[in-house]
């Protein structure tokens, strides 16, 4: 997963991200009290030089288990459009949010935002895509009157390397959550702490991927099927430990993906993701210039 996202997304990302010269607009709903955030740091082990063959094992267990025996099936959503829909906190609180994501991996992406709002009294639509290219970043944003329809064309500008930053690890971890750079050959493994995640037993991995440079990775024991990713990760810019907690899986032709997420950051929640539809496939690069 919005903040991103995001979902799916780092959650904060459209609010650091999603600001021009203008002030925010005032999000008209009740004010969530935020308890303070323990702070910690995520301490990666040394990385070894090649896989634990123990770890190895499960992790070849969790992969079997979300693709049937089949991972190359992941190969698939190197390629992908998708959306996610959930409630978001904002600093104004809670909001219905839905994002559309089109990835192509490893140098594409771009996530289109919709959030319901009020400004002045009046409710409105907020509109917001930001994408990676290889020929730089940018981002374009527009707002639309209730029963109105959005404009056709929305003016791009060029996008804050920080926040461009912010949106890489997005994607980063947008990758892992269809589970494909885990199946890679060049992920490199080590036996992480088992743990009890929600009253359910899980198995940790320590993780090196080409996605993100290491996270700990915790699996269910029962189902094998993903259950929490913790990394290194960015919110307004900032760098903080992010933890994604996977709550339910569904099957997308052959494939468990994670569909329902809780994502935090240094141990604050920022949002929940309730649906994801999924469409893997070649995307037309003209899309990632597109707002």
């Amino acid at each position: 997963m919005a903040r991103r996202a995001a979902a799916v997304l780092a959650v904060t990302f459209l609010a650091a991200v999603g600001c021009d010269s203008d002030p925010p607009p005032v999000i008209e709903v009740k004010k969530k009290e935020e308890a303070k955030a323990d702070q910690f740091e995520l301490k990666p082990p040394v990385k070894p030089a090649k896989s634990e063959p123990a770890a190895a094992t499960l992790l070849k267990e969790a992969l079997d288990a979300h693709t049937g025996g089949k991972p190359d099936r992941l190969d698939r959503y190197k390629s992908v459009a998708y959306t996610r829909t959930g409630v978001m906190e904002t600093p104004g609180g809670n909001v219905q949010s839905s994002w559309t994501f089109d990835l192509v991996w490893p140098d594409r992406y771009r996530l289109r935002t919709k959030l319901e709002l009020a400004k002045d009294g009046a409710a409105f639509t907020q509109l917001d895509t930001f994408a990676l290219t290889p020929a730089g970043a940018w981002q374009a944003r527009a707002e639309v009157q209730s029963g109105q329809q959005p404009a056709e064309k929305r003016q791009r500008m060029a996008m804050d390397a920080e926040f461009a930053r912010t949106l890489k690890a997005q994607m980063s971890e947008d990758a892992v959550l269809f589970l494909f750079p885990l199946a890679d050959p060049a992920t490199v493994v080590s036996r992480g702490p088992d743990e009890t995640l929600n009253g359910v037993a899980v198995v940790g991995l320590h993780v090196w991927t080409p996605a993100l440079e290491y996270a700990l990775v915790s699996f269910d024991t029962k189902t094998k099927l993903l259950a929490r990713v913790v990394y290194s990760g960015r919110e307004m810019a900032t760098s903080v430990v992010k933890e994604v907690v996977v709550t339910d899986n569904q099957e997308f032709d052959g494939v468990k993906l994670p569909v329902k997420l809780t994502v935090k950051a240094n141990r604050q929640n920022k949002g929940d993701w309730q649906k994801l539809t999924v469409t893997p496939g070649p995307i037309d690069p003209k899309v990632f210039d597109t707002p």
